[in-house]
């Protein structure tokens, strides 16, 4: 299963028995697909849904990095925020469920893409 943005559905829609996919490249909207998302995973769960996997893609933190910068107080709103959703996930799951979290790149200092730059900033959310 999938809910998120579309690059995925996009890319591996064959591998989907379901799949939610918004086209979000307004890169100052930063709430409007993550706050659907959430919302459709949040169901999921409450129904103790039959799923092998779920992939989940919330686009609002990568848009806040590109557009703002790393120390900008919207990426610091959407990291507090993002995980706010992911304690709420682990709330929500069962006992059978694992989950995996991770980004897809790092973020220099100017809101690029890292990895590959002298540069590069790291955050962590929260750890347990």
């Amino acid at each position: 299963m999938f809910y998120g943005e579309s690059v995925w559905s996009d890319n591996w829609n064959k591998w989907f028995t379901k799949e939610v996919s918004y086209v979000d490249q307004d890169l100052r909207q930063l709430d409007d697909q993550d706050n659907k998302v959430t919302q459709l995973v949040y169901e999921e769960l409450r129904n103790g849904s039959d799923f092998d996997l779920l992939t989940v893609h919330l686009i609002g933190l990568d848009h806040a990095g590109h557009t703002f910068g790393p120390q900008h107080p919207e990426l610091q709103r959407k990291l507090l925020e993002t995980g706010a959703v992911i304690e709420k996930i682990i709330e929500l799951m069962d006992e059978q469920t694992t989950l995996v979290v991770f980004g897809d790149h790092g973020m220099t200092e100017g809101g690029s893409h890292g990895g590959n730059s002298d540069v590069e900033m790291s955050t962590v959310l929260f750890s347990y």
